[in-house]
């Protein structure tokens, strides 16, 4: 499968979703798609969040393996 490069996903795409089916009437269809999108953009920052704890603590690990080498 190919994919244009302006082709969107992740919850931009979900709201794009949302906004059709409210432009149809069906509002329970676009309020669920909706809050996927907000659940999908929570769980985006939280691995972002948790991504950047990660490499801080690999940082400070390996300052602290530094500090025990010298002399």
């Amino acid at each position: 499968m190919q994919f244009h490069e302006t082709a969107m996903s992740g919850p931009e795409f979900l709201d794009a979703i949302a906004d059709a089916n409210a432009a149809a009437a069906l509002d329970i269809n676009a309020q669920a798609f909706r809050e996927r999108a907000v659940e999908w953009q929570r769980d985006k920052k939280l691995i972002d969040d948790q991504a950047n704890a990660l490499q801080d603590l690999r940082d400070r690990l390996a300052n602290a393996a530094e500090v025990l080498k010298a002399p």
